[in-house]
């Protein structure tokens, strides 16, 4: 619901899930070196440092990795 309500730059008054362990995440992924775009992108757009359209078009425009699992 939050996002919904984001999306439409309409005020959410309850506890959103996520919304504030963005940065969390964030700082764990950085100390094991790890590349998290979308929770990068959604943390920028929360913290009003990119716009939604611009998160999307960087989104889309990332080039497709293969992810293969080393065991």
């Amino acid at each position: 619901k939050w996002g919904e309500m984001f999306a439409k730059e309409q005020q959410f008054d309850k506890l959103a899930e996520g919304v504030d362990t963005s940065s969390a995440l964030l700082t764990l992924a950085k100390l094991h070196d790890v590349e998290l775009p979308i929770t990068q992108t959604v943390n920028d757009v929360i913290n009003n440092k990119i716009t939604k359209a611009d998160a999307i078009k960087f989104l889309l425009a990332r080039d497709a990795l293969l992810y293969v699992e080393v065991i």
